[in-house]
């Protein structure tokens, strides 16, 4: 998507297709004017690849006159091109729109099936199966598991064992950092066969486009690093493997400074998704814990159920639509460090390596709308919109932050739906805690999810999971439950994130997932504003020059409590008290004098 003429369906509009989104001329600039577009060109020419390359700036795209490649995003954008309020605002949003009441579940449940299967029923687990109306329902209850024991989610009986299977599947030891130079060294003398570490930074867009990354401080270290992880996992075969670790050059090599051995952990969740995590078939499937607690819950083809077929499919059109005009980031970060490799055996994601047709598909991003903690502030004293959401880079995002409401309108206020109707009745109490159970929606396209834990999630909180799109496979893994679910297009997840880990099994085909969620710091500064909790010290002293005062000014700026308590009863107010800290120096004696 956006589809071809050909391979368009019915429903689909024939601006929508790519040969009539580059078929428009730009005559804003000079620079422009020189770009001719796609159907002026030789058939040859529209097959021309290496248009684009990842990290670098690119004004001029052959075939695609308004095409802008930025060096810090993911994806072409064409931000000046003044069809998109036309194409979103009046048909796509309005369609969406439609049906903006989520159906009735209680008349699928009046065709409930009292007869069920107990699957299990042990002192570990009690798991049962039944039909509700034409839909099946697996529900599970894991009896040695607590949501408010982080340590239960360890020990546990489905954890441990999930553990010990997938620790055999590769029995491989991890790299030693002296093993890990071994093989870096082998790479660089290599000739022939082996990957071209010149070029491994310009495949990674985050060695150049986010100067303030971690990453990219590292530069074409970090590149070679990555490029002996894959190397070692998942190009070498077992005997290799063991034939290089007792290779006796490696214990005279120096120990570098540790790393994280990602494609270790890459290797073993792709194979124990297919040979270790069982797979959970069912359409509607939810675990709670001993005290009946939410821990995880899934429904299959919710979006579908509750809007229609045409308005999930408007729904996943609508976002691709969106991708096209608007820049999102590129997810090179710790929980898709993969994701170089990912454009290796999904050549289809590289850019570099698409046609001007196929560019607008070729892309793998990231974006979060809404709001979280300014940096640094782990207590959440400041919140703020995010830059995504402000749009803050640049000339390049005007569209996209005109119909930014319209695209709130139709598609989070969607996701918003699907993820009330399974947290309102499963979790009251988390649904009710916070002032707003949703403050922050990540958006990311075609990203391969690494195992990771949301860790600034709201604690013990829940968090809404949405997929839409076109694809096979992704199946969303649940380490801890020693199980995956489908999660096909249309599915809508619940997963304590902050506890469970999560990665997600290889796909192909389109696939745009949305998750809603609210971070802790963001809770606590509702709170903070609403009573729950106490307000933080000030971070900055006054300007009394008597070192002695400055303890009474932290109290006198702190929100007071009144515990109602005879303690209070005689209160005895002074001039500081009344008037403020300049109002008397400090060393008057005076200034702590009763008034009358």
């Amino acid at each position: 998507m956006p589809f071809s003429r050909k391979n368009a369906l019915l429903s689909v509009p024939g601006c929508e297709t790519i040969e009539c989104l580059l078929r428009a001329p730009n005559n804003k600039s000079r620079a422009t004017r020189v770009v001719k577009p796609f159907d002026e060109h030789m058939k040859a020419q529209q097959r021309r690849k290496g248009l684009v390359k990842l990290g670098k700036r690119c004004t001029q795209i052959p075939g695609d006159p308004f095409g802008l490649w930025t060096p810090w995003a993911s994806n072409v954008v064409h931000p000046r091109d003044e069809r998109m309020p036309r194409s979103q605002t009046p048909a796509i949003v309005a369609g969406i729109d439609s049906n903006q009441q989520i159906g009735d579940m209680i008349q699928i449940a009046h065709a409930y099936d009292e007869e069920f299967t107990v699957v299990k029923d042990n002192d570990e687990e009690l798991v049962v199966k039944f039909a509700l109306g034409s839909k099946s329902v697996r529900l599970m209850q894991c009896r040695d598991l607590d949501v408010t024991d982080e340590e239960a989610y360890i020990q546990s009986s489905r954890a441990r064992a999930s553990e010990h299977s997938t620790s055999t599947q590769l029995p491989d030891p991890p790299m030693a950092p002296e093993l890990t130079q071994l093989i870096m060294a082998k790479l660089l003398s290599a000739r022939g066969g082996q990957p071209d570490i010149n070029d491994l930074s310009s495949s990674n867009p985050s060695s150049s486009g986010s100067s303030g990354s971690k990453k990219s401080k590292a530069g074409p270290f970090y590149n070679l690093r990555m490029a002996t992880l894959e190397e070692y996992w998942l190009h070498m075969s077992p005997k290799q493997r063991e034939d290089t670790r007792r290779d006796p050059v490696r214990a005279n090599l120096p120990v570098p400074k540790w790393h994280t051995d990602v494609f270790h952990q890459y290797a073993l969740d792709q194979i124990a998704a297919q040979n270790v995590w069982g797979y959970v078939e069912e359409d509607v499937f939810v675990v709670v814990d001993k005290n009946h607690r939410v821990v995880f819950a899934n429904v299959e083809n919710l979006s579908s159920l509750l809007f229609g077929y045409s308005t999930t499919d408007l729904l996943a059109r609508f976002l691709d639509i969106w991708f096209y005009f608007t820049p999102l980031h590129s997810p090179e970060s710790v929980r898709h460090t993969v994701s170089v490799y990912i454009r290796k055996i999904h050549p289809e994601l590289d850019p570099s390596k698409a046609t001007v047709a196929h560019l607008p598909d070729a892309k793998i991003c990231v974006a979060h709308y809404g709001t979280w903690a300014v940096t640094g502030g782990q207590n959440g004293r400041h919140i703020c919109l995010n830059s995504d959401s402000a749009f803050t880079r640049g000339s390049s995002s005007t569209f996209s932050r005109l119909l930014f409401g319209d695209f709130c309108r139709a598609a989070l206020d969607k996701v918003t739906g699907m993820t009330r109707l399974l947290l309102k009745p499963l979790d009251p109490e988390h649904y009710k805690d916070p002032e707003d159970f949703l403050s922050l929606f990540a958006l990311r396209v075609n990203g391969y999810t690494q195992r990771h834990r949301d860790k600034n999630e709201v604690s013990g909180g829940l968090a809404g999971f949405c997929t839409f799109g076109d694809y096979t496979g992704g199946h969303l893994c649940i380490t801890q439950l020693n199980l995956k679910v489908p999660h096909e297009p249309g599915a809508c997840s619940l997963i304590r994130g902050t506890v469970l880990r999560h990665p997600v099994e290889n796909f192909t085909g389109p696939r745009f997932f949305l998750i809603g969620t609210n971070h802790e710091n963001v809770k606590r500064n509702a709170w903070r504003k609403l009573g729950k909790l106490p307000a933080l010290p000030p971070t900055n002293q006054d300007n009394d020059t008597n070192w002695k005062s400055r303890k009474h000014d932290v109290k006198m700026d702190t929100t007071c409590v009144n515990e109602r308590d005879g303690h209070f009863d005689n209160i005895q107010y002074t001039n500081r008290k009344l008037h403020d800290a300049g109002s008397l120096e400090a060393s008057s004696p005076s200034s702590e004098a009763d008034t009358s």
